[in-house]
């Protein structure tokens, strides 16, 4: 067969057919008393796998490798790296597109449902809405809001770890633990626009409780090396006002001393 024969049998170009001559991937075929190549079945056969296993992502040189006889170990070895090196990324891709799936079924659901779309987990977006209704203190209203702003973004973002969403829900969730989130968030609301260094004495008092707050929801995990951020952004950005950001501040600096909260 004629060289466009076995290109277009093999779903490829002319051009590429050439291509994998000069590399020596493809051998040259007997040619006719005319010039022309004459491509046999068994050539048509080893183009399909070298387009079979460029398309499964090998490099070209390994792509001879598995094609050829070779027996040298470090060719062997380079190729054993290169297929390790596919196969991870091929799983992380997977997993990419499975939380993609897993994403775009929740929003699905979620219009389904007549809810609010959102990145946040199901019981967390739910717990979250339950104290939007429980907040009656319009200064604790507006912190939680922007609070769920703050945690959707971490969602959206991929920077949080799985666990912290569960037991933020769950948090939420405890009618205890809630009620003293709604408190703590009225006392932060009632900072925004003060003068930090007049209301040094709340400042205190609300870091070590929001510390305290803290700690016991989550034991063993107020570690400020890996505490969820955004990146190119800085705690002004998000936390633009001044004496509710020496709160954060100064929490993060009890937990990370461990110091005990009042």
């Amino acid at each position: 067969m004629r060289i466009g024969q076995m290109a277009r049998a093999a779903g490829t170009t002319v051009r590429a057919v050439r291509h994998y001559h000069r590399l020596g991937l493809l051998g040259e075929p007997h040619r006719t008393s005319n010039g022309y190549r004459d491509y046999t079945i068994a050539d048509l056969a080893r183009l399909m796998r070298i387009r079979w296993l460029a398309a499964e992502g090998l490099p070209l040189d390994s792509v001879a490798t598995v094609l050829g006889a070779a027996d040298d170990a470090d060719r062997d070895g380079d190729l054993r790296t290169d297929l390790l090196a596919l196969t991870a990324d091929t799983r992380r891709q997977i997993a990419l597109l499975q939380r993609k799936l897993d994403s775009l079924q929740r929003l699905l659901d979620a219009v389904d449902q007549g809810r609010r779309p959102t990145a946040l987990p199901r019981d967390l977006a739910d717990a979250f809405d339950k104290q939007s209704v429980a907040a009656t203190d319009p200064s604790a209203a507006l912190a939680l809001a922007r609070e769920r702003d703050l945690v959707e973004m971490l969602a959206i973002s991929g920077e949080a770890p799985s666990d912290l969403f569960t037991w933020f829900a769950g948090a939420l969730a405890d009618p205890d633990s809630a009620a003293t989130y709604r408190a703590l968030l009225r006392r932060w609301g009632e900072l925004e626009g003060r003068n930090p260094t007049e209301r040094t004495d709340d400042i205190e008092l609300l870091a070590h409780d929001l510390a305290g707050h803290l700690d016991g929801l989550i034991p063993g995990h107020a570690d400020v090396d890996t505490a969820p951020s955004f990146p190119g952004f800085t705690l002004p950005d998000v936390v633009p006002d001044a004496a509710q950001r020496a709160v954060i501040e100064r929490a993060i600096t009890i937990l990370a001393a461990g110091e005990q909260a009042r």
